[in-house]
């Protein structure tokens, strides 16, 4: 797949285009690449792709594994990046994106602090930083609503924000959403909103 995009987009460099683009093409194969296959690139590509494979079919537990070696990846592709294209024009890292609340679903919180170690090494990382205070909280609001739900059987899931002390509803709403498809939480339609109760 990663060949066929690499024939199929233009080497060109954001730098010039004045795009910030997430899809550029990884550079050729490199002999002495640490992987031993490929260059770190490749490997990068390759993680990511088995990460959200993961998620898509809701095995949380694989996809933080993948989401903790993918971390691994970044600063190395972060410098490949830069030495081929002469800057670092992508706007998603799905690995500090979705593979962080994988990693907060996970309660590992080990994982965050790696998390921020690498986004705080390299200035390229900095917009990502935000998105690492945003999986730091959701670790705890993870906790929090499975808490709330324990306590409170039968809650709505309006009241939940309430209850965990959270003022972003849709945020909460959205990890209620993957502790359900977990099996964790089950959902009851109340109206027009649920009832929650732990599985």
């Amino acid at each position: 797949m990663l060949k066929f995009l690499k024939k199929l987009l233009p080497k060109s460099s954001p730098a010039k285009s004045g795009a910030k683009d997430s899809s550029i093409p990884a550079p050729p194969d490199e002999p002495n690449s640490p992987s031993g296959n490929g260059n770190i690139s490749d490997v990068y590509f390759r993680n990511m792709g088995e990460m959200q494979e993961a998620i898509s079919k809701r095995d949380y537990e694989k996809a933080g594994l993948l989401a903790r070696e993918g971390l691994e990846h970044i600063t190395g592709f972060v410098k490949e990046t830069l030495k081929e294209y002469g800057d670092f024009g992508i706007s998603s890292i799905p690995v500090l994106e979705q593979g962080g609340t994988m990693l907060a679903f996970l309660n590992d919180s080990e994982g965050l602090v790696r998390m921020r170690e690498i986004v705080t090494s390299m200035s390229e990382l900095s917009p990502w930083v935000k998105n690492v205070e945003k999986h730091e909280r959701d670790l705890d609001l993870f906790q929090a609503i499975t808490d709330a739900v324990r306590k409170h059987p039968n809650c709505l899931q309006t009241e939940l924000k309430g209850l965990v002390g959270e003022t972003d509803g849709r945020r909460v709403a959205n990890l209620v959403s993957y502790l359900e498809k977990a099996g964790k939480i089950s959902r009851l339609k109340e109206g027009n909103t649920y009832k929650l109760l732990l599985t």
